[in-house]
């Protein structure tokens, strides 16, 4: 189980302007956020361009709805859950689609290849230090290493995956005692001849691509105006709605 310094409250706003998290009483804009400032790569572009912008929004949209899905089954695959195939997905009312289901075993077949020593799932970090926050998928140790792994339901492995990872253990080591020796991307929507075929890649050197990360977020604050005081538009909404 993973320690931290404080027990502190982290909390996701509702808001439209990408994701914050809320902790105490400051907000901090996620990792993941920030990195809409890295430049995207020549591979999107040509795609954005040739499904037409309204298209290629749709279609990620789509993909996150997709790989929610599926970080959800590995969630419950974790703390030993049996899923099954033709019932109801996690937080569902429809069953798991046949790339759904096809990613979700190429996680199995890793897990049981790599064995990790899982310290935690879903996790919650952020950085006050550095000013921002975000949620990591597994921290574990694999072969006695501590590692950060992060799931990707997506196709393409993009530039900037390792920098997200790297703010993620930068983040855990400051909340913690821990030291993350290297972080990983377990890449499950990637295919090879039609069919899925995971990629997993370690990147040790993570504090390099840490160090990256946070020449992004100054670009990203100097876009959006933002400094450490920035109160983002929160959005207060009712449980129910009755007319």
């Amino acid at each position: 189980m993973i320690e931290f310094k404080k027990n502190l409250n982290i909390k996701l706003c509702e808001t439209l302007s990408g994701h914050w998290y809320k902790v105490g009483s400051k907000y901090y804009p996620s990792a993941t956020t920030i990195l809409t400032a890295y430049p995207m790569s020549e591979h999107l572009i040509k795609w954005t361009a040739e499904q037409g912008w309204d298209e290629a929004q749709k279609i990620k949209s789509d993909a996150g709805l997709r790989g929610s899905r599926i970080h959800d089954a590995i969630e419950h695959l974790i703390s030993g859950t049996e899923l099954i195939r033709d019932g109801f997905a996690i937080n569902s009312t429809s069953s798991y689609s046949l790339n759904e289901w096809a990613m979700i075993s190429q996680f199995v077949e890793w897990y049981k290849e790599v064995n990790p020593e899982v310290l935690g799932t879903e996790v919650m970090l952020f950085s006050k230090k550095h000013g921002f926050a975000g949620k990591t998928d597994l921290i574990c140790k694999i072969n006695g290493l501590l590692t950060i792994v992060d799931y990707k339901s997506s196709a393409y492995a993009q530039p900037y995956f390792p920098l997200q990872f790297g703010a993620y253990a930068a983040a855990l080591e400051e909340m913690t005692d821990l030291k993350v020796e290297q972080t990983a991307m377990l890449q499950l929507g990637y295919k090879y001849k039609g069919v899925y075929k995971r990629r997993f890649v370690v990147y040790p050197d993570w504090r390099a691509d840490f160090q990256a990360f946070l020449k992004v977020r100054d670009v990203w604050r100097f876009d959006n105006g933002v400094d450490k005081d920035f109160v983002p538009p929160i959005l207060d909404l009712p449980d129910t709605l009755k007319l």
